[in-house]
């Protein structure tokens, strides 16, 4: 009894387009979080606030002033969303012998005297970060030769640990955006009505839309539009395009999702249980596309193997 009322291949079917609907609606609310991220400047809003960090205002005003940093932004008005090691290093570099060169024209450029200019900067690193660079430059000058290559070497050093520090601002951005990403899914969740309950429901007792989403996956799987790929483009232009895509094929596929009067809670157990499956889906949500592509990859190999030839 138990076997017949858990039919395999339907449960497989089943999992195959929630899957499906979970990588679709991960792409679309991807997108918005992009979208507004972009609109925004939060990358170069996170970029400006890991460098003020570090450095103290004129210095990052210097630092953001320097030819190689500015060329980096989109506008002359704007500051960079990217900021490569090689480029903070040497922009760094030149702006600490600039001001060396201004106290004293003649003096020799080295490893000793960026040291101590750069300790008496009133308005350059700080406090906070402070011993860590002066650690870097003392094992410097403990670990290489007087010479030539003193400023590669301290380049080298400097772009290893400004790469180091991006990494920590990495995990802030990443945190920013899981939590941005977590709101968004459960905006677009109510608003769309995207119920895991009613949706699993629904696609174990209707074979046509069960079959129609388990092809669409097979499609998607094996030859995905750009609109369909895990990969984003996270300019303006390119999530505009795929989100208005990503509307078409959702409105296409006639999925039970979207607001009637019967879909509203009759009674607490039902609003608790509406809530249940709204929370499955902004949890869901919140994986990203590229999770989703892969285990539906995964799925779809599965069906593929089980199938007898004909």
């Amino acid at each position: 009894m138990i076997a017949n009322n858990l039919h395999l291949p339907t449960l497989l079917e089943v999992a195959i387009s929630l899957v499906l609907i979970f990588f679709i609606f991960s792409m679309f609310v991807s997108g918005i979080t992009e979208f507004i991220n972009s609109v925004w400047f939060k990358r170069a809003e996170f970029l400006s606030t890991a460098i003020s960090r570090i450095l103290k205002p004129k210095l990052t005003a210097f630092l953001y002033q320097h030819p190689l940093v500015a060329s980096m932004a989109k506008k002359p008005d704007d500051k960079p969303s990217y900021l490569s090691a090689k480029v903070f290093a040497q922009a760094t570099i030149d702006i600490i012998i600039q001001e060396l060169k201004k106290n004293d024209p003649n003096a020799a450029i080295t490893l000793e005297a960026i040291k101590k200019t750069a300790h008496n900067l009133p308005e350059g690193i700080k406090n906070e970060v402070k011993d860590e660079v002066f650690q870097l430059l003392d094992a410097l000058s403990h670990d290489i030769e007087t010479g030539k290559n003193e400023l590669n070497h301290l380049r080298i050093n400097l772009e290893t640990w400004y790469n180091d520090y991006m990494d920590r601002v990495s995990g802030w951005y990443k945190n920013h955006t899981q939590k941005v990403l977590w709101i968004i899914a459960f905006v677009v969740t109510i608003a769309l009505n995207i119920d895991s309950v009613n949706l699993t429901k629904h696609l174990y007792s209707d074979k046509p839309l069960r079959e129609a989403l388990v092809q669409e996956a097979v499609r998607v799987t094996e030859q995905p539009t750009d609109a369909m790929s895990p990969k984003t483009d996270s300019s303006l232009i390119g999530q505009a395009t795929r989100l208005k895509t990503l509307r078409q094929d959702v409105e296409a596929m006639q999925l039970p999702i979207g607001w009637n009067s019967n879909d509203l809670p009759q009674n607490f157990i039902d609003f608790l249980i509406k809530l249940l499956g709204f929370l499955i889906t902004t949890a869901a949500l919140s994986f990203g596309a590229p999770f989703w592509f892969d285990l539906l990859i995964k799925l779809v190999n599965i069906r593929n193997t089980g199938n007898k030839p004909s």
